[in-house]
């Protein structure tokens, strides 16, 4: 039985390296994770604020897609980490 999320998450090749991204925008999963896990804990509104573009039926989801994957999602998160890292360092 497929998750009711799983119609707003969407891989698309060569769309921010095939992870998980909201459907029909390029915004990665990840990318909600860690604002409502790291930035922003216990602010919602601030999470909705920071991505006006989505709904919050979407950063639900996309928070949903996360407690079932969260493996998958936090090696995304980490090797998106370690792809920015060269240019974090040089600033």
């Amino acid at each position: 039985m497929r998750a009711w999320y799983e119609d707003l998450i969407e891989r698309i090749r060569g769309v921010q390296g095939g992870a998980p991204v909201v459907l029909g925008t390029r915004t990665p999963v990840r990318t909600i994770v860690v604002l409502s896990r790291t930035t922003y804990p216990d602010r919602p509104e601030q999470v909705r604020a920071a991505l006006p573009h989505l709904t919050p039926r979407q950063i639900e989801a996309a928070m949903a897609f996360y407690r079932d994957r969260a493996p998958q999602v936090d090696a995304d998160i980490e090797r998106n980490r370690e792809a920015l890292r060269p240019f974090l360092l040089a600033s």
